[in-house]
């Protein structure tokens, strides 16, 4: 694996990366930050030597005639300047000037010699902390007795100014080159250093210390010393009590969600909280301008979370707990049917705290802020509220339908200073993953001698494409190897129509899509619990598609098969302890994902995503995106990638794990094979968490452009999730299913809105676009109830560009085409097709989604 090579990082990547409010701040303050680091410069004589003895003149100036100044011309001054105010017209119409990326990093550059020229935080604290010696009130008492005559007599002789003057002039020579040589010419004299530190213990009355000698051993090649800080992360479990479930992480929609931060925004749990990767920034130092290379690593102080528990009239103290586990079956099979009562019963009163979130929430949160701090916690560290998280206490019981309680570690970045030759300033990241992500596939049959990080690639799971197929006898659908002759179809060596398979116990099947096995224990979770280990329906996604005519040549999934008779890996997880490896695979063929396996293998540390196996047999296997028209955090400017335990969820009662995309992470494959090139036709459907979004660009899924570059409209057609209101919109705020086709997202033919596409309120969204010459849709379902919906079907949008199209047949997840990293989401399957798939054959999918049961 090659060294990453220090990037600067543009105004598109600082914007997607740096919150708005942040952003804002540093723009705002950008020309006091240029004044600031002007005065430091000049103060501390890292500049022309002109600027320095100009501003000592004028500081002389201005001490010996301030008085005359003041006496004869402050009135006239203050004259002219109210006649000038009272007279000039503000031009109100006149825009702010806009920001560029130049003066983007203006402002970084001036905050960054900003603290390399001012002295360190902690060598100030020592002087002015209560502990320091020169504060202690004898100290501070004897050293005013015993020069307060002096003073006197210095002020009657000299005038104050002149000390003034004199003063000053000290502290603005200070650092000056000439000083500083005869201050240190002088400081070598051994009688100089004796008779300062007699003098000062005279003055001070602290005694000298005892004389020793030690060896201090230096080195000209060690890096200067480390400097720290000390991180303090807060993550807020939230939890709402209903009747016969008990307290759950069932929440009402549009309120917090169930792990947040402080700010209520969207957390990962404890047990899924990475640290950021090490940092290096090469920057120019301030004042030897000489290339320096800071290096940031993080690491956790503290072994476990801890828990904030309060006593009513005590302090706060943080105490090690559990971390939650995941509800028993039964619970769950309960709170399955609760949920959609859940629904039901609370549209209303969602959509009204909805409208009322607008206008209180900035007072809320400064209370919530205010007030957490004072409110006692039970011995678990539980804060209980009412309905509306209001009315805080210790004691659940009455009225109490809310609680919540604050999860806490600390964690240190050290950061390591160091004189390097010269060369590019920039952003240099280090990874911590073993993947090769050069490219946006890795070689799979890479030799263990390029990099021994590479040899797990060559584990490959058993698919259709290779020799020892996983696919059982009862296949129904033969695929042929992704080197057959003709990638743009599939031929069938059976008849396409879908023979029932019956599951164990379950006799007859009545329904061949939907039919799942009678003994999986039902919703009320009594008898037997084998859902998972047999084919959670009878056909699998990919098998209605081949039935009708339309067959995947892209199958991406990490909670499930979908082929019936598919038993090979569905994802790949790298182990960030040692970079170990392993597949996961289903249950059984056709099966949920074995979550239990990667669960064991990332016990005690944190694992990544770091391929998501084609299913097709055709090796459209998705791995970390590569640098494109955007650069990624990651590696060389690639992407990062998912962590695997951020997205917990339940298929068939069946634990399994999503793929939860953060701004900075995506996955792509350059290379497929089989998918839409030109106008050709095919089709996609994807589910996706329905609360778990913004406004970023862009969450796709589907086909994008295979030079990681934007190459003009047209040249990409994927499923987009998400508010984004740059390009097209539906109705309400969003967010949205649309189309990414490049240049725009489209909601319909209109390129700006399309009031037919509705808000989408569903924990779990099934999106699903199509294309086909001078034909598109987007359609669109609840994936745990109902059946699909068409917001859009007709020609393609009207800007030039788009009819006819022209599809590259890259694929992409998380991203937009020219890799944009702004997004976020979570995806949990998705597939595409070859052909355009008729509504009959999707609403059979959607059933067949339905039936697999996805829940929390």
């Amino acid at each position: 694996m090659s060294s990453a090579s220090a990037v600067t990082m543009s105004m598109h990547e600082f914007v997607n990366t740096v919150p708005f409010e942040l952003t804002a701040v540093l723009v705002r303050l950008g020309p006091f930050f240029a004044v600031v680091r002007n005065v430091l410069e000049i103060t501390l004589w890292t500049r022309s030597s002109l600027d320095s003895f100009l501003t000592l003149s004028a500081w002389w100036a201005l001490c010996l005639t301030s008085g005359l100044i003041l006496k004869y011309f402050l009135p006239p001054v203050l004259f002219i300047l109210f006649i000038y105010l009272s007279f000039s017209v503000p031009n109100t119409r006149s825009m702010p000037p806009s920001i560029s990326e130049s003066s983007l990093q203006a402002s970084i550059s001036d905050m960054t010699v900003i603290q390399a020229l001012l002295p360190s935080t902690f060598s100030i604290y020592s002087y002015i902390s209560p502990t320091s010696p020169l504060l202690q009130i004898p100290v501070l008492t004897r050293l005013t007795l015993l020069l307060y005559l002096p003073y006197l007599f210095l002020t009657y002789y000299i005038p104050l100014r002149i000390l003034i003057a004199l003063l000053g002039t000290f502290f603005l020579t200070y650092n000056s080159p000439h000083i500083k040589l005869i201050r240190t010419t002088l400081w070598r004299s051994s009688w100089i250093r004796w008779s300062t530190y007699h003098i000062w213990s005279t003055l001070s009355g602290i005694p000298l210390p005892k004389k020793s000698i030690s060896y201090q051993p230096t080195s000209i090649t060690s890096p200067e010393p480390t400097s720290s800080l000390r991180f303090l992360f807060t993550i807020y479990e939230n939890q709402r009590w209903w009747m016969g479930l008990d307290w759950t992480a069932a929440l009402l929609p549009g309120e917090r969600p169930s792990w947040c931060s402080g700010s209520q925004q969207p957390a990962l749990p404890p047990n899924a909280f990475c640290l950021p990767e090490p940092t290096t920034v090469f920057v120019r130092d301030g004042m030897t301008g000489r290339r320096v290379k800071r290096t940031a690593t993080w690491r956790w102080e503290e072994s476990e979370w801890k828990v904030v528990v309060s006593k009513e009239g005590g302090a706060s103290n943080r105490v090690e707990k559990p971390l939650p586990t995941i509800t028993a079956e039964k619970e769950q099979g309960i709170l399955m049917k609760a949920a959609g009562k859940m629904k039901e019963a609370n549209a209303a009163a969602a959509a009204a705290a909805a409208s009322n979130k607008e206008g209180d929430e900035g007072t809320e949160e400064e209370k919530n802020e205010a007030d957490e701090d004072d409110v006692a916690t039970d011995p678990d560290g539980w804060i209980y509220a009412d309905n509306k998280w209001e009315g805080k206490s210790a004691k659940g019981g009455m009225g109490k339908y809310t609680r919540y309680r604050r999860w806490t570690r600390v964690a240190i970045v050290s950061e390591t200073v160091e004189i390097v030759e010269d060369g590019e300033l920039g952003i240099q990241r280090t990874d911590r993953h073993s993947i090769d992500s050069s490219n946006s596939e890795p070689n799979l049959h890479t030799s263990h001698s390029r990099s021994s990080s590479l040899s797990h690639v060559s584990n490959l799971p058993s698919s259709p494409s290779h020799p020892n197929s996983t696919f059982s006898s009862s296949t129904l659908v033969s695929i042929p190897s992704s080197s057959s002759s003709n990638p743009s179809t599939i031929p069938f060596t059976t008849s396409p129509k879908i023979i029932p398979k019956a599951l164990p116990g379950s006799g007859s099947v009545s329904d061949p899509i939907v039919a799942t096995s009678s003994n999986s224990g039902g919703d009320e979770g009594g008898g037997s619990k084998d859902v998972g280990f047999a084919t959670i329906v009878a056909a699998g996604p990919c098998d209605i598609y081949a039935s009708g005519g339309t067959p995947c040549v892209a199958a991406h999934g990490t909670v499930r098969a979908l082929f019936s008779a598919y038993n090979g890996a569905l994802y790949q997880v790298t182990r960030s302890s040692d970079n170990a490896v392993t597949d996961i695979k289903p249950l059984s063929a056709g099966g949920v994902a074995n979550a239990a396996a990667q669960d064991s293998f990332c016990s005690g540390t944190s694992c990544v995503i770091s391929i998501i196996y084609d299913q097709s047999g055709r090796g459209n296997h998705l791995t970390r995106a590569p640098p494109g028209g955007f650069r990624g955090p990651g590696p060389n400017g690639a992407d990062n990638l998912a962590s695997a335990t951020a997205a917990p969820i339940r298929v068939g009662g069946q634990k399994a794990y999503g793929v939860f995309i953060s701004p900075g992470m995506g996955y792509r494959n350059n290379r497929a094979s089989g998918t839409a090139r030109g106008d050709g036709a095919q089709g996609m459907y994807a589910i996706f968490d329905g609360t778990h979004f913004n406004g970023g660009c862009c969450f796709d899924y589907g086909n994008a452009e295979t030079s990681s570059t934007d190459t003009g409209n047209g040249h990409m057609e994927a499923i987009y999730f998400g508010n984004s209101k740059t390009w097209g919109t539906g109705s309400g705020n969003g967010p949205w299913i649309m189309a990414d086709l490049e240049n725009g997202l489209f909601s319909g033919q209109n390129p700006k809105q399309n009031t037919a596409n509705p808000s989408i309120n569903f924990r779990f969204v099934t999106a699903v676009v199509k294309g086909e010459p001078n034909q598109w849709a987007i359609r669109g379902g609840d994936s745990t109830s109902g059946s699909l919906s068409t917001f859009y079907s007709g020609v393609r949008p009207s800007v030039s560009g788009y009819n006819p199209m022209s599809k590259e047949g890259a694929i992409i997840l998380g991203i937009g085409g020219d890799n944009s990293v702004g997004a976020t989401g979570t995806f949990y399957e998705g597939v595409m097709t070859s052909g355009y798939p008729s509504d009959s054959t999707e609403n059979s999918v959607q059933a067949n989604i339905v039936a697999a049961r996805f829940s929390t």
